[in-house]
């Protein structure tokens, strides 16, 4: 139901994710990479103990592609999201609509 995506947001953390510590496939330093994600994992940390005290729902966190914490919020919680330090932006996430229909007919998936 559409209803499951309502009020859904990313906030994006100030800090690259992990994948802006790699070159050409490999990380730049093993001591260089613990310390990123040490930092990223205590910044996502005190977010989501502070998100948690607001009563506002941590679907899922990312921190490869993305320095990112994923929330259920209302419009309210996540405009003054935006106003809570490390947090960059705040992004509304979107559905997508699946236009493989055609495919999953023609795997036998539905």
């Amino acid at each position: 139901s559409a209803q499951r995506f309502d009020n859904l947001y990313t906030l994006h953390l100030e800090g690259a994710p992990l994948a802006g510590l790699y070159s050409h496939g490999q990380p730049r330093s093993p001591r260089e990479f613990a310390a990123a994600q040490s930092k990223i994992r205590t910044a996502q940390s005190q977010l989501r103990q502070s998100l948690a005290a607001a009563k506002i729902e941590v679907l899922a966190t990312n921190e490869v592609l993305l320095n990112a914490v994923h929330v259920r919020a209302t419009p309210e919680q996540a405009a003054a999201l935006e106003r809570t330090p490390g947090v960059a932006y705040v992004e509304k996430i979107r559905p997508l609509q699946a236009f493989a229909n055609r495919a999953l007919d023609v795997n036998s998936v539905r």
